[in-house]
């Protein structure tokens, strides 16, 4: 589902600096991400000159934890705050496979339109 097709259609519709959180328990998924929105370029038709990148990495500015980068995008391993998108702190389904013990991990990009 998120295809570098579904990034350029983001990157069309966010205004400049507008930002785009991606949270997940998936860290291989995660990498993938990371890269391929590391891998997305400006093309020659564009407004950015050709070969810029579409997204700036942002690393949240009361973020404590641990981070890596994957191919220049900032892989971010916790829980992201209301700066960095995640608002509300409400449950999911999912939410109970943390709740439990049975998944520890969880991992987040957080990058603006460059």
């Amino acid at each position: 589902m998120l295809t570098p097709q579904f990034f350029e259609v983001m990157h069309s519709v966010l205004q400049p600096e507008g930002g785009l959180t991606i949270f997940s328990d998936n860290y291989k998924y995660c990498k993938l991400l990371a890269r391929t929105i590391a891998s997305l370029r400006a093309p020659a038709d564009g407004d950015a000159p050709v070969g810029d990148r579409r997204f700036r990495s942002r690393r949240p500015s009361r973020f404590g934890g641990q981070s890596e980068t994957v191919d220049g995008v900032e892989l971010h391993h916790g829980v992201p705050d209301a700066e960095a998108g995640h608002a509300a702190n409400v449950t999911s389904y999912f939410d109970r496979f943390w709740a439990h013990g049975h998944k520890t991990d969880r991992f987040f990009l957080f990058v603006t339109k460059a």
